[in-house]
C-alpha cells in the first residue's frame, strides 16, 4: 500500500476510534463535545458504522455492508507531489 493511502486508512481509523468514545451520547452532544457540525457527524458515524444513542432509547441507523465500512475514507488534501 503506498504511503498515501496508508496516511488516509490511519487517519480513517482514528476518527472511528474518536467517534467510538463518544458514541454513548446523543449525536447532538457528541458533535459539541468534539466540535464539528452534527450533520458532519452523523454522516461520518453512519459511512463507518458506529451507532450512537438516541434521545428516546434505541441506536442511529448504521451502514451494514461491511465492505463498504472497509473502502470508507475520510477525505485529506490530495496527494502533494
Amino acid at each position: 500500500m503506498s504511503p498515501w493511502l496508508e496516511l488516509k486508512r490511519k487517519h480513517t481509523e482514528e476518527v472511528k476510534t474518536l467517534l467510538m468514545t463518544y458514541n454513548h451520547l446523543t449525536i447532538t452532544e457528541a458533535a459539541r463535545a468534539i466540535g464539528i457540525g452534527s450533520n458532519t457527524l452523523r454522516t461520518w458515524s453512519f459511512r463507518l458504522g458506529v451507532p450512537f444513542a438516541k434521545r428516546y432509547g434505541d441506536t442511529t441507523a448504521i451502514e451494514t455492508d461491511q465492505t463498504k465500512i472497509q473502502n470508507q475514507f475520510i477525505s485529506l488534501a490530495k496527494i502533494p507531489w
